[in-house]
């Protein structure tokens, strides 16, 4: 896979979370997974993805919570 192939397969993927509804935290491995290989093949990853993942991380929190009993 190229550079530019990689590049828009990370793109996809976050087109794909914004449109994924309140359930878009169950893409946080994958975008992770993408944010990693991306940094290891050396090349820079843009601040929206970063930013996408810290909200899929706040969120994955947050539904771990929302069905505990009080």
């Amino acid at each position: 896979m190229t550079l530019v192939d990689f590049e828009n397969e990370l793109t996809v993927l976050a087109a794909r979370i914004q449109n994924a509804g309140p359930n878009r935290h169950r893409f946080l491995p994958a975008l992770s997974d993408m944010i990693a290989k991306t940094r290891k093949m050396g090349q820079p990853v843009a601040y929206r993805f970063f930013s996408l993942e810290k909200q899929l991380i706040e969120e994955a929190a947050e539904a771990q919570f929302e069905n505990l009993p009080v």
